[in-house]
Formats: structure tokens, sequence, C-alpha cells
């Protein structure tokens, strides 16, 4: 299974086995470790993202936001990478001497036992905003990708894709959504009465004027994919979902303390909720970019 690199809608989840950490991300804020995993047969797996809750100040409940939009990306259609789940060794592995293994030692040592959120390693470079300013047309494979992006975006309640960090990679043509710990925004916050926030409402509609795709998109506002995305999540019905929370592992729905936070009930309420109003919001998206 090791040339298995990008994750397809109901595939079996994969669990990894902790190899040898190659490199720290520091780029982004939670410096992810870049790792060598193995299969459960102990067979090269290849490079691996791997994530653990000390990572985040809310702790294994990100990770789950992990599962739960890159599932979600792939059901929508998008490229996303593979993911994996991994139980860090409990006395935690021994690593060498290096800075790399310095640090990930420190990681191995604050989780030792927990879950860990894998995501497979593309050879493919983030996407430049420059891309989308090129003149001409552009190709209709990446408008359908720029598209479905955005409105995933919008359904998910996703606002981390900003021209700063467009958290997308560029492979074959093709936009690959990544990092996925901030969907669902918000869906867990109550008011001072204690309701919920409306999950039918379009959302931080500001939040969206920096999305790095809204420009590209500006000259689109016709195209196909706008009603194909729509068709595609309204057919996420009470079946699919409750299948596929029921892959979402519990033991992640936690936060940094350990509590159980019960964000997978929120999410499926969530979902439920923007399926229900899923041609509103396509259109309204329509709006914001028109």
């Amino acid at each position: 299974m090791s040339d298995v690199v990008m994750l397809a809608y109901g595939d079996e989840r994969r669990h990894l086995e902790l190899g040898t950490p190659v490199d720290v991300l520091d780029a982004g804020s939670h410096k992810p470790l870049l790792c060598k995993l193995e299969d459960e047969d102990g067979a090269p797996a290849g490079d691996w993202i791997v994530k653990t809750p000390c990572m985040y100040a809310h702790g294994a409940s990100s990770l789950l936001r992990e599962v739960i939009g890159s599932d979600l990306a792939a059901f929508a259609g998008l490229p996303t990478p593979a993911i994996g789940l991994l139980r860090l060794p409990d006395p935690p592995a021994a690593t060498d001497a290096s800075d790399v293994g310095a640090r990930a030692a420190a990681v191995y040592r604050a989780d030792a036992g927990q879950l860990a959120f894998c995501s497979r390693k593309l050879a493919a470079p983030t996407l430049e905003p420059s891309v989308l300013r090129r003149p001409g047309r552009p190709r209709n494979q990446l408008v359908h990708d720029a598209v479905f992006t955005f409105l995933f975006d919008v359904f998910m309640w996703h606002y981390d894709r900003t021209w700063k960090n467009p958290n997308l990679l560029l492979l074959d043509h093709r936009l690959v959504v990544i990092d996925h710990d901030r969907v669902c925004h918000g869906v867990e916050s109550v008011d001072e009465t204690g309701l919920a926030p409306d999950y039918t409402s379009f959302g931080h509609e500001a939040a969206l004027v920096d999305h790095v795709l809204r420009p590209l998109l500006k000259r689109q506002v016709a195209h196909i994919a706008w009603h194909e995305f729509r068709d595609r999540m309204a057919s996420l019905d009470g079946v699919t979902l409750d299948e596929m929370a029921a892959r979402w592992p519990d033991e992640l729905d936690r936060g940094r303390t350990g509590a159980t936070v019960d964000l997978k009930a929120d999410v499926v309420r969530f979902l439920r909720a923007r399926v229900s109003v899923v041609d509103r919001i396509v259109e309204e998206a329509r709006s914001v970019v028109a």
C-alpha cells in the first residue's frame, strides 16, 4: 500500500507504525514531524506528515478535525492526501542525538500511547498565488477544483485558505487540499444562553474576502462546477453521514485536558443542517465572488 498517496472516499482507514523521523516541518505553526513510517506488517509505507495532540491548543480534537476534513473532501471529490492513524509507542520510541531526533523525542514523550494523525507527504509544491494570476484562460480542471475548494470551505466553515497560507498543493494541474484542522470552525461554540450557532447560516462572509481562490472565481460564476458541488453534497444523506461518522475515532474526540468534547456529535448535526440548505449556500457563495 506504500504507493497509495491520495485519499478516495470510502478507503479503509490505514493503520501505521512509527518508523524514523526525517524532519520537523517548521513552516507552519504546529511543527509536525516528517517521518518514514511502516505498515502494520512492517513493510515500508513511505514518507508521512505526523501530527500529534501536543502540537495543538485543542489537543486531540484538532486531529479529529483533520480526519473529518479529509473524509469530507474525499466525499466531495477533491484531491486530498491519503491519511492514516498511528499509535505512538509507550514507552516512547528511541531516537538519535540529532536536532530532529531530539525534537521528535520530545513529541514522543509528550504523547506516548496516544493516537497520531498521519497524512501522506506528496511530491508537490505549495500553490503559488501567481499561478492564479497568469494571463489567458485557466485550465478547466483548475477552475473546477477552485470552485469545489471554495464551496467546500464555505460549506465546512473553513477560513484558513488565504494568500499568506493557501493550504493547497498543485499536483498534475490539480489543486490538492491539505491541513483540515480548522474545518467546522466554531460549531461547538455556545452563546451565553447555551445555544449553539445557527448551522444553516452562511458563515463568516468577511473571512472569505481574503480566500486565495476568490479572485480567480470572479470570472467563473457560470461554471458548471457550482451545480456539480451542490448535487454532490446534497447526496450526503443521513445513512451515509452516520456511516462516515462511525469511522471517526472516539479517542480523538477530546480536548487538551483529555476530557471528551463531543465534537463528533456537533459536526454531525452541523453537516445535516448544511446539507439541508446546500442550494442556498452555493448561491450565497456565488454572490460573494461575483
